[in-house]
């Protein structure tokens, strides 16, 4: 079983960009067992414009099953650890969103995320 904290890493509007696979690479060299999912299937955007019209192609609800799911795939490989969430600006959103849900969630860092003030829990399937 992996030594280290679970670290779920959510990208931008723009996708998952070189700079997230940066600090994903840095977050693993630090210790952290890291999953930073392409929520976009491999699309990323250059302008505003075009990252929220991808952003807008996806089913919340669905995304929030998606992470769900991943979260307990990825503490399950970590031992049950405290599971710590970070997203940028959409990704922030759903961070967010999950960790209102998910008491699993110890730990939440956004940057330029909001969300809505109720959030349903994800159903187990």
């Amino acid at each position: 079983m992996p030594v280290g904290r679970p670290l779920l890493l959510l990208h931008s509007a723009y996708g998952l960009r070189p700079a997230i696979r940066d600090a994903e690479a840095r977050l693993t060299a630090a210790g952290f067992i890291v999953d930073a999912p392409d929520l976009y299937g491999g699309r990323t955007a250059d302008r505003m414009e075009d990252a929220l019209a991808l952003r807008d192609t996806l089913d919340r609800t669905r995304v929030l099953a998606d992470l769900a799911d991943r979260t307990e795939a990825l503490r399950a490989r970590c031992a049950q650890a405290p599971l710590t969430a970070i997203g940028f600006s959409y990704g922030a959103s759903r961070a967010l969103d999950l960790a209102l849900a998910d008491d699993g969630v110890r730990a939440v860092v956004l940057f330029h995320g909001t969300s809505e003030p109720r959030v349903a829990r994800p159903k187990a399937v």
